[in-house]
């Protein structure tokens, strides 16, 4: 069953992909199915990465346990660091199952969650590899075969039963042959060589608002 985007984010965004995972951990079995959400609007940045995760992405996770936590005399604020460290394992496992070089986390902060508890949200920064079919950059000869920047963000909270789990991928540069290249544009040589433009700021807001926005049954 594919999450739903809150109304602030539904029609700009459109489901990727949808990914189930069944664990078992001591007495309770967790089933944790992952929805990866793309931009309806996509710019040549896109096809340029050589990764099936879009840079770009956002990503609700909803977690079920069986039986529940509280059923087994837990709750979930009590084991809240191992579900921060469980969720930034499968968000690696992701990232780098979808072809993204992940370089580690960078940094975790406390946040209060949409249900008013603290939260944990970390960033971790990643590189996305550049499809084959690269080309030179004709502006100064370089080869943009680098991998590009960009980071990964998951956030997690605790509810009554569950936890709520979101976050995003979005990317922090572009590859040289995004840069400004007016000849070839006017030569019409390629429209790979347009600008692309990258504003991680307004992306970090886009994940900010999923995660204070979202609806999930973690207190249900």
């Amino acid at each position: 069953m594919t999450a739903d985007l809150p109304e602030s984010l539904a029609g700009a965004w459109q489901p990727h992909a949808t990914h189930a995972d069944e664990l078992t951990v001591l007495f309770a079995s967790i089933s944790a199915e992952t929805t990866v959400f793309e931009p309806v609007e996509t710019t040549p940045l896109e096809a340029a990465l050589a990764s099936e995760l879009p840079v770009r992405s956002l990503f609700v996770v909803e977690l079920s346990f069986s039986p529940p936590l509280p059923s087994l005399g837990v709750s979930p604020a009590s084991v809240h660091s191992k579900a921060v460290s469980r969720a930034t394992d499968q968000l690696v496992s992701l990232l780098t199952d979808a072809g993204v070089i992940v370089d580690g986390v960078r940094e975790r902060l406390e946040f209060e969650a949409p249900n008013g508890k603290p939260g944990t949200w970390s960033v971790v920064d990643v590189r996305y590899p550049i499809a084959d079919g690269r080309s030179v950059d004709a502006t100064n000869g370089t080869d943009d075969a680098d991998p590009i920047r960009a980071e990964a963000h998951v956030a997690v909270w605790p509810g009554e039963r569950t936890f709520g789990v979101a976050g995003g991928t979005l990317p922090l540069e572009r590859p040289d042959r995004f840069r400004t290249n007016t000849a070839a544009v006017s030569d019409g040589r390629s429209d790979e060589n347009r600008t692309v433009e990258i504003d991680p700021e307004r992306d970090r807001e886009t994940v900010s608002t999923l995660i204070s926005d979202i609806d999930l049954d973690a207190d249900q």
